[in-house]
């Protein structure tokens, strides 16, 4: 489980590749995991642009395609990162602050 106010720390996110499809769901990721999945990628990629973000997000979950509903999911945790002030979009590419 995830403690509350961690929200600084990284959290590694899980693989989920070997788990039944049944629990191969997104919505079943806590938001600061998704969130801090985000941070992850971009540190790693720099500045990369929106598609790519979101597959890079999905397959660090271990997940091999983005659905729709996938980035319905990660859409609403980038907005967050947005907002927050920890992410920013300049000429089409995401970046960390």
């Amino acid at each position: 489980l995830f403690e509350i106010g961690a929200e600084n720390e990284e959290i590694e996110p899980r693989d989920r590749s070997m788990l039944d499809s049944a629990e191969k769901d997104i919505k079943l990721i806590p938001p600061v995991e998704i969130r801090s999945t985000f941070k992850i990628s971009l540190r790693l990629n720099y500045s990369v642009e929106r598609g790519d973000l979101l597959r890079n997000v999905v397959t660090m979950f271990g997940f091999t395609r983005l659905t729709p509903v996938m980035g319905e999911v990660l859409e609403v945790e980038l907005k967050e990162l947005m907002d927050s002030g920890e992410v920013e979009q300049v000429e089409g590419m995401f970046r960390l602050r």
